[in-house]
């Protein structure tokens, strides 16, 4: 049997239990009597693997029928499809999918496919109720194609879905929570650099998106995952990202196999993320840089996964956009349980070896982020480590988007367990944004990239954490943006 449970915790219909042999009821009944006083209402339907809704950019198209279906399912269907479209067409009426149908325990369990669901609302009216009963009626008729059909008052629940102890207090970034939380200013500009997105996501906005996603390595749900943290929209869906409000760039780098050899060509990437990015904007990199051979004529340590800046061209155009255009960059600092204090180059310039991650030698500007871990915001097992990492955030079971667990379709995916320094790399970005927006909100300049990392660390939790830098406060923060003191 599948339950359908609402928003408001009652189950209020439930149709067709499951038999031996695949039979099963076609008693369906209408709870009419929920519709008088209810301003507006909500119908679920849920529909088997012969009769599925097709949604582009999430608006209803219709309905798709199983060409083997038999020949009363597909008329049927057909003026359900009318029905639909109708409905949809009225005032203040939405046609839209599903996600998740059913939830149970800590979300890894998903009672029904979600692409099977429609979702309607609709404001009540002697017409959109004409044509509700000329729909059950027609429901009536096709027991096997309707699985579940609800009708119900409809009120928004009023968080997001899946846990995010991560913008919570301390071990979190300390993001307030409820109606007055401050989720960014529409001026705000962030850019994604990586290798591709799921960038169709029914929980995230609109994305400009720039470049080719033709390298040879494509994970369009990290891509998904990363910005998701950022950029899920306050639409009381799954999750909630930490800036929304913002406006976001995906910038495609060429993403190749290992090597230390830009393998991502981020010279050319960087540089038109900085041309769509506006002054005192965010562009996170949670890319790393994989199979490093490092000098062998300096006492160097056994590391081959290291942060992209170890390229001396990344380096350069990362200082040209910290210091002309004022551009905040976030760069993860890789999981290769690599203390970035021992790595050593031997530059032409100069007859030693020499600290490669060393502020004191080269600073481009760039925030380094390092991975913690949920409990006490310690470094997890695998994040790179050292002076030269500014702050760190959650590394592990991060809610985002993307992933799932292969029964949703990837524009529908949510995971529970991202994390590394890229979902680490991808908070501090988000509340680097945050904290731009604020001032861009309130009428004042946005921070210098340097000076935006110094106060970040300051106001930051574990500010004396030597491995992996301080955990981010944003509540503390803004308060000092504001005029507030801070540690």
């Amino acid at each position: 049997m599948i339950f359908y449970r609402s928003a408001l915790g009652i189950v209020l219909l439930v149709l067709s239990p499951q038999f031996a042999g695949g039979q099963r009821s076609s008693v369906l009944e209408l709870p009419f009597n929920v519709l008088p006083g209810a301003p507006v209402q909500r119908i679920v339907l849920e529909l088997n693997g012969k009769v599925h809704p097709i949604f582009d950019d999430k608006k209803f198209m219709g309905l798709g029928v199983d060409p083997t279906a038999d020949e009363k399912t597909i008329v049927e269907a057909g003026r359900l499809k009318e029905l639909l479209v109708q409905l949809e067409a009225q005032p203040g009426s939405v046609v839209r999918p599903v996600f998740p149908a059913a939830l149970v325990g800590n979300y890894d369990c998903i009672v029904a496919s979600p692409d099977s669901f429609v979702e309607i609302f609709f404001a009540r009216s002697d017409k959109s109720r004409e044509t509700l009963e000329e729909m059950v009626l027609i429901l009536r008729k096709l027991p096997a194609a309707i699985e579940t059909i609800s009708v119900e008052p409809f009120a928004e629940p009023s968080a997001p879905k899946l846990p995010q102890p991560y913008l919570g207090p301390f071990p979190g970034i300390n993001q307030a929570a409820g109606s007055g939380v401050f989720l960014g200013d529409p001026r705000m500009q962030v850019a994604s650099v990586e290798c591709d997105i799921q960038d169709n996501h029914i929980d995230l906005p609109k994305i400009s998106s720039q470049g080719s996603r033709s390298g040879l390595r494509s994970d369009k749900s990290h891509g998904a995952a990363v910005m998701g943290i950022m950029a899920a929209g306050d639409n009381n869906k799954i999750i909630r990202g930490i800036v929304p409000d913002a406006k976001f760039w995906f910038v495609a780098a060429s993403c190749k196999n290992g090597g230390s050899q830009d393998p991502y060509n981020l010279e050319t990437a960087l540089t038109i993320a900085a041309g769509k990015v506006r002054s005192g904007g965010v562009i996170v990199v949670p890319l790393q840089l994989t199979d490093v051979e490092l000098d062998s004529s300096c006492p160097n340590p056994n590391c081959t996964i290291l942060p992209i800046e170890l390229l001396p061209t990344v380096g350069q155009v990362i200082k040209k956009m910290s210091e002309c255009g004022k551009h905040v960059v976030v760069l993860a600092s890789g999981n290769g349980s690599c203390d970035l204090n021992k790595v050593r180059l031997r530059a032409a310039s100069v007859p030693y070896c020499r600290p490669v991650f060393d502020k004191n030698y080269f600073d481009p500007g760039a925030i380094f982020v390092g991975a913690g871990v949920q409990d006490d915001s310690s470094r997890t097992t695998e994040s790179n480590y050292g002076a030269r990492v500014d702050l760190h955030a959650w590394g592990e079971r991060i809610s985002t988007l993307g992933y799932g667990n292969g029964i949703v379709a990837p524009s529908q995916a949510y995971t529970t367990d991202f994390g590394g320094t890229s979902g680490a790399a991808a908070i501090v970005a988000g509340v680097a944004a945050n904290l731009q927006s604020k001032l861009l909100a309130t009428s004042k300049p946005t921070l210098d990239p340097k000076a935006l990392r110094g106060i970040m660390v300051r106001c930051g939790y574990d500010g004396g954490n030597k491995e992996i830098g301080a955990l981010p406060n944003l509540q503390k923060t803004l308060q000092y943006l504001a005029g507030g003191p801070c540690p």
